[in-house]
Order: structure tokens, then C-alpha cells, then sequence
């Protein structure tokens, strides 16, 4: 089994995190109990170790990269220029501008998925676990300084 910590009111701090906002995930010998974890939400997923819980949650973020930009003409001790830049649904490239705290956000799974999740693998499939999870959000694309497009990159690249 295991464990989704996920940002809860008790380690809520708007404009830093969400409510929801994924902060780690451990397999199940991991105790999550004490002062430390008592603001934060803890979701169990039966029948599914912390790496798998992991990839599918990772699956939702989009493509991200570095780029740069120098005059190959010359040479130079500057560092040439250089940005993260991400891949939107449409196949455009946008700037990230403001990297999120948290990257992933499962505020957006309901009751009856926390509970399946919840479920050992004869009841609930790994299958199914793996959609739900992947019902989870990113949180790059949800800042506004993150949706810039990167005009040039995407006028070479496309």
C-alpha cells in the first residue's frame, strides 16, 4: 500500500499551495503519524507501492524542457540564455515563468475515488486505481505567468 501526503487546512498557505497539492507519497512501512503529519491529508492506495502511485501521478504533468539561445558566432564567457519552457495541450510551448511549490494536485478526486483507492487490488483493480489517479491534476499550466507562449520556439520548432 501506499501513501498520498497531500497539502490539508492545517498546511494551507494560499499563494504558496493548494488544497490538494501533492507533497510526497510513501509506501505503507513509512509511519505518517505524529505532530509533523497532523496538518496534512494522508490517502491511502491499496495493493500499490509508492513508485507506481508515482508514475501515474507523474503521467499528468506535461512535457517540460530547457532551451537555449546564444550567438554561435562568437566566443564568449557569458552563459548564453536559457528559460524552462512546457508543452501545452495544443503542442505549444509556454514559458515557466513561476516553477509551482507542488507540481501535482488530487484535489480534484471524489469521495468514492478516495475510497476505492482506498480498496485492496480483489476489489478495486490496479487498472482502474491507475485511471482514477489519473483524474489528478497538474499545476504549471494554472499560474497565468506560466502561460506565456514561447512565440519564437514555437515558430522554429513547429
Amino acid at each position: 500500500m501506499a501513501n498520498i501526503v497531500s497539502i490539508d487546512t492545517g498546511t494551507l498557505n494560499p499563494g504558496y499551495n493548494e488544497l490538494g497539492d501533492k507533497v510526497s507519497v510513501h509506501d505503507d512501512h513509512i509511519e505518517l503519524s505524529g505532530s509533523g503529519y497532523a496538518g496534512f491529508k494522508i490517502t491511502h492506495v491499496g495493493g500499490m507501492t509508492a513508485n507506481e502511485v508515482n508514475a501515474v501521478l507523474n503521467s499528468v504533468l506535461p512535457e517540460t524542457k530547457m532551451v537555449f539561445k546564444s550567438d554561435v558566432t562568437e566566443w564568449s564567457f557569458d552563459l548564453p540564455q536559457q528559460k524552462n519552457v512546457w508543452k501545452d495541450s495544443g503542442g505549444d510551448w509556454n514559458t515557466v515563468a513561476k516553477i509551482p511549490k507542488h507540481l501535482i494536485n488530487i484535489s480534484s478526486l471524489t469521495p468514492d475515488d478516495l475510497a476505492a483507492l482506498n480498496k485492496d487490488n480483489l476489489t478495486i483493480t490496479k487498472i482502474v486505481k491507475q485511471a482514477i489517479l489519473s483524474k489528478c491534476t497538474e499545476n504549471i499550466s494554472k499560474d497565468v505567468l506560466n502561460q506565456v507562449k514561447e512565440t519564437e520556439l514555437n515558430t522554429i520548432i513547429k
